[in-house]
């Protein structure tokens, strides 16, 4: 039971972090900022509650990792088709994406966003929830929490409800592959890699495609005054 309350509380202080602290305050790094925090409180609360956060080694041989890579290739060749049918379009975060830097937006997305996000709800809060309910039961509830926490996106603007209710399925998708993997796997680093696959896939392949076909102005051709003071994780 313990060990449930204090997933809880993690969960309802990332939330107050994120949407009552940062969202108030003038850095230009918010998310960088929130998922430093993250990675911080995860490696203090694996500490002090001996959580198995999977830091060194892998179990279950290739088979996670070939699950993994198999759903990022059927998210990318979905993503091609939502492109090619205009939906990609009408997306506000990945417009908002296409705003920032180049380069800083590729860190985020593809190295600060997926280790904070992963060791936050899947070492501590994943873990907790299995020391509390069993491994299975903990990971449904931590895929619940993760989903639920997205939510977010449309509060803060990042989201329209329609566009986080198209995302619901993919995401709850996602996070039940990332889930299984962990529990599988025992390695941190895996769900990473795999998290950080699909959220600097998803840019790159529409920075290409923007490119491509001219659809709309690449970052280097925005002006600071249109850019958005920083982004928020829409994995």
């Amino acid at each position: 039971m313990l060990c449930l309350l204090i997933a809880i509380c993690v969960v309802i202080v990332d939330i107050l972090i994120n949407r009552l602290w940062l969202e108030k305050t003038d850095f230009k790094s918010k998310t960088l900022s929130a998922n430093l925090i993250r990675l911080l409180v995860s490696l203090t609360l694996a500490f002090l509650f001996k959580l198995p956060l999977g830091l060194f080694g892998i179990e279950g041989g290739l088979i996670p990792f070939l699950v993994g890579i198999i759903l990022f290739i059927v998210s990318f060749f979905s993503l091609r088709t939502a492109f090619s049918q205009n939906v990609v379009e009408q997306y506000l975060p990945l417009k908002q994406l296409m705003r920032r830097p180049f380069w800083k937006t590729v860190v985020l997305l593809g190295i600060i966003v997926p280790i904070g996000e992963e060791f936050l709800f899947r070492g501590v809060i994943q873990n907790l929830m299995a020391k509390a309910l069993g491994p299975w039961l903990g990971g449904v509830f931590s895929i619940v929490i993760f989903v639920g926490v997205h939510f977010g996106n449309v509060l803060s603007g990042f989201e329209t409800k329609e566009q986080f209710k198209r995302m619901f399925l993919g995401r709850l998708l996602i996070t039940g592959v990332l889930t299984w993997l962990y529990i599988e796997s025992r390695s941190i680093w895996l769900v990473v890699t795999i998290h950080a696959l699909q959220d600097l896939g998803t840019y790159l392949l529409v920075y290409h495609y923007t490119k491509k076909l001219g659809s709309q102005r690449l970052p280097s051709t925005m002006t600071s005054q249109e850019s958005r003071t920083d982004i928020e994780s829409s994995s």
